[in-house]
């Protein structure tokens, strides 16, 4: 197993501020060829780079990034101070412009970029879809749209413009109509809620098993039928499985 069958779930927050500049470059450092982010829009419908529903844990302030205009975002700070106190304290949310000129300064990095359901529930699959595309336009090539929102994969499959995940829900939506008439590249797949043991055989799209941080199981899943891995401490993985 190599970095090449390895993605850094929001960079590599084992060590920095999740979907953070900072932990995506210690990431490709490390020699990730592969990461994960998440996006969501602010309150003018702006793409920023951010996980969770609300901000309490990230940046201590318990509202959400649509509760928030651009420029009061870029005033915030990604700081996860209750797990690294002030070493992070000016980092900042990016917007996912910036993630894109990272992109451009790192040929060799490919993304998977999740539009988070919260999002499209606020804004609409229409106005989320066109914002987020048009600003990944120019790394489009390297760039993979997932989300746990089927039908918002399917829209951007009728569009034709990106790769696609599914993010499954259950294991079992693998079979369900929409998937199969999506026919994405990628399935996104828990592994807590995986088959045991079995190997599962999927024609069509790659599958991507995520949260996994021994190395143990990274192997196992790999020969079960598994493409890559998605990890929280990808460094510590690369360095394991090299």
């Amino acid at each position: 197993m190599a970095a090449v069958e390895l993605i850094a779930h929001r960079g590599w927050p084992r060590h920095y501020p999740e979907n953070t500049l900072i932990g995506f470059d210690a990431a490709a450092d490390a020699g990730a060829l592969y990461v994960e982010t998440d996006v969501q829009l602010s309150s003018d419908g702006v793409p920023f780079l951010f996980h969770d529903r609300d901000m309490k844990r990230v940046c201590g302030i318990n509202r959400s990034i649509a509760d928030h205009s651009a420029a009061q975002l870029d005033r915030m700070h990604a700081s996860e101070s209750a797990r690294f106190d002030d070493a992070f304290a000016a980092e900042p949310i990016p917007r996912l412009t910036a993630f894109v000129q990272w992109l451009l300064g790192r040929p060799d990095i490919r993304a998977f970029v999740e539009i988070k359901r919260n999002t499209i529930e606020h804004f609409g699959i229409d106005t989320v879809l066109e914002r987020v595309t048009r600003e990944l336009e120019p790394v489009a090539d390297r760039c993979v749209l997932i989300s746990f929102s089927y039908d918002f994969i399917w829209e951007a499959r009728r569009q034709g413009r990106f790769a696609l995940g599914v993010v499954l829900v259950h294991w079992r939506d693998r079979k369900a109509d929409i998937v199969r008439e999506i026919g994405p590249e990628y399935l996104f797949a828990d592994v807590g809620f995986l088959p045991r043991w079995r190997r599962w055989n999927i024609e069509g799209p790659q599958v991507v098993v995520y949260e996994v941080d021994r190395p143990t199981v990274a192997r196992r899943l790999l020969r079960r039928g598994a493409r890559f891995v998605e990890t929280f401490s990808v460094g510590e993985m690369i360095k394991a499985l090299a």
